[in-house]
């Protein structure tokens, strides 16, 4: 019995093929067999989808270890409801794109396949299905499995603030890949062709990282090589903020010091109206910089009346909040700006830690899609991503209205702070 040795909420995440589903699926299967009357629900984002993944390993290699193939006939997978076991448990099959009927119900144990599909609002729901009056108490599991998707994921989140358990895997717990201490030669090929993968889908699918997945604008930015304790306020260097405002708003504070551009604090804020984000951003800047900004700018849209109250302009004044308007510029020369710093190996832009909203936008802002191809276009709307972005490369092109160009160089001595 797993009584006991299971965590109640929990994720099992690894590298593409390292037997996530497979380990999973044998132990609903011997729950099944061994005890009477459980009621095992195995789901997806969309039902088709198991049809031809989770299934299939199923009935083609669970059911068969143990003789059991008889418990499959009856019904096509498409079709199939669910699976009865001799001493009357019951897997049933569903798809989180048609939750009545699933949700509806109690079960003792809940698997979700490739979770990185689903929301936290309906893995939330399926949590209150477990534990339902008059079912065993001895249960109540919510397991999944996924790769690793973007860093910012809220299920990355969750097991980071430990509301679920995460189990990482590797190749070496699927004996088709990796057997005896050496690779099998199943493993040897499988694993060449991962290597030839590239970018986040490698560190992804290849090496079970949490990483930015497809489409994603920034995907050079590596969290291990761009956030820096050491990215704290300087100073000998001015401090220039980007500021987008509405009815989402959000801030960055930064210095155009070595290596480059250096993030020591941001913000963000939901419907907080001109005036109040005028004293939020004054409160932050007296936390992180002791009151020190020599230039605050931001959207020049704000000129203009929007939902969150009168002239945007006229509150940050009120406030005593000096801003003005960074540089019009198309909005893919200023993402090319910031990519400029990101992509460039040593990194020349560098993120404190504390600042979480700016890296979970760089981890998450993406590229919309046309005709299923990523195109050279941010996705519109994507809050709150978008807003820290375009608070920083406004402030970079305040900074850097011409772009990036070499320092001058004096023939007297100047101090490196007064180059900027």
């Amino acid at each position: 019995m797993i009584q006991g040795t299971l965590p109640p909420d929990l994720l099992v995440v690894g590298a593409a093929g390292t037997g996530k589903t497979y380990s999973i699926l044998r132990v609903l299967h011997c729950l099944a067999r061994d005890y009477r009357g459980l009621r095992i629900l195995i789901c997806r984002g969309a039902r088709a989808s198991l049809t031809q993944s989770v299934l299939v390993t199923y009935e083609q290699e669970i059911l068969p270890s143990d003789g059991m193939e008889s418990i499959a006939r009856g019904a096509q997978r498409r079709t199939r409801q669910s699976y009865i076991y001799p001493k009357g448990s019951e897997i049933a099959l569903g798809g989180l794109d048609d939750p009545d009927k699933i949700l509806s119900s109690a079960w003792d144990v809940i698997y979700v396949n490739e979770a990185i599909e689903t929301d936290e609002e309906t893995w939330e729901t399926l949590q209150s299905r477990l534990n339902r009056p008059g079912r065993p108490s001895r249960l109540g599991y919510l397991i999944a499995d996924t790769n690793p998707g973007d860093p910012g994921h809220w299920l990355k989140q969750r097991a980071d603030k430990g509301l679920t358990k995460l189990w990482d895997t590797s190749f070496k717990a699927n004996p088709g890949l990796y057997r005896d201490g050496k690779w099998t030669d199943a493993g040897r090929k499988y694993v060449a062709t991962l290597d030839r993968l590239t970018g986040s889908r490698k560190k992804r699918l290849r090496y079970g990282l949490w990483a930015a997945g497809e489409g994603a604008w920034f995907d050079g930015f590596d969290a291990d090589k761009h956030v820096s304790g050491g990215a704290e306020y300087d100073p000998s260097f001015p401090v220039y903020v980007g500021l987008d405002s509405g009815n989402e708003s959000a801030a960055v504070w930064f210095q155009a010091r070595p290596p480059g551009v250096v993030v020591f604090a941001d913000y963000y804020s939901m419907g907080r109206g001109a005036l109040r984000v005028a004293e939020d951003v004054k409160a932050v800047s007296a936390e992180r910089c002791s009151s020190r900004v020599d230039s605050i700018s931001t959207d020049p849209a704000g000129r203009a009346v929007n939902a969150i109250g009168p002239t945007v302009f006229g509150e940050y004044e009120r406030a005593g909040l000096k801003v003005h308007p960074w540089p019009i510029r198309p909005v893919l020369d200023s993402l090319s700006l910031l990519e400029s710093f990101v992509s460039v190996d040593p990194p020349e832009l560098l993120i404190h830690p504390r600042c979480q909203h700016l890296i979970n936008a760089f981890a998450n802002y993406r590229r919309a899609q046309r005709a299923k191809q990523w195109i050279d276009r941010p996705v519109d709307p994507q809050h709150p991503y978008e807003d820290l972005i375009d608070a920083l490369r406004g402030g970079l092109c305040d900074r850097f209205p011409d772009g990036r160009r070499p320092e001058p160089v004096f023939a007297s001595y100047r101090s490196p702070s007064r180059l900027f």
